[in-house]
């Protein structure tokens, strides 16, 4: 019997999943990322279905997008040699290039990545929202974000999108966090954040975020 086109990328899945520490959707078995990063990054309380623009797909395009990311994570060999240690550094030396460049807070970053990804540099939301910084693909295309998942790269791009958002709303924190999760669309149609619950639960739990690393 020849076998169906869901079957193979099933097939595919599962051989793409047996190299990489992370779990794709749809695939039969995963190593939790947890072993990899600290407790205090792994363990977060973060939103995995919060993506840039949420609000502008519809279930098709959530579907082929979820597609394009897993599928780019496998043509990546990044997790190969993946070491806990070098990885959180490079995270942080990545966050403070972003924020010297762009001028924006390396808490607030930091306070974004923590929301968004839980510090996993393989995460894909439901969505199809890639990396640390949860990039939707065509937002990482525009940012001119070749590789999502190398940290440096969704890092710059994610700070840079959130820069743009700040500037956009005139330096208003809340309404910039708003736009970077449902897009800038949504926060000028409705005048602020948006009545999502999603956005409105996400715009609350970066700024605890952002009080809390501003506290340490």
């Amino acid at each position: 019997m020849i076998p169906s086109i869901s079957d193979l990328f099933q097939q595919r899945l599962n051989e793409i999943q047996s190299r990489l520490p992370v779990k794709l959707k749809g695939a039969s078995n995963s190593v939790p990322f947890e072993e990899y990063l600290d407790t205090e990054t792994a363990a977060s309380d973060t939103s995995a279905d919060s993506t840039l623009n949420s609000s502008a797909y519809d279930s098709s395009a959530l579907s082929s997008n979820l597609q394009r990311a897993q599928l780019s994570l496998a043509s990546n060999r990044l997790s190969n040699g993946l070491d806990k240690l070098k990885t959180n550094e490079a995270i942080e030396s990545s966050i403070q290039t972003s924020s010297q460049k762009y001028h924006v807070d390396a808490d607030l970053i930091r306070a974004v990545i923590k929301q968004e990804s839980g510090y996993n540099p393989y995460s894909i939301s439901s969505s199809g929202a890639q990396g640390l910084m949860q990039l939707m693909p065509d937002t990482a295309d525009s940012l001119g974000v070749e590789n999502p998942w190398d940290i440096s790269e969704n890092i710059d791009g994610g700070t840079r999108y959130l820069k743009d958002q700040l500037v956009a709303f005139d330096g208003n924190l809340d309404l910039a966090l708003a736009a970077y999760n449902a897009g800038p669309g949504a926060v000028s149609k409705y005048g602020g954040i948006p009545p999502y619950t999603q956005t409105q639960g996400y715009v609350k739990k970066v700024l605890e975020n952002y009080t809390n690393y501003k506290n340490k």
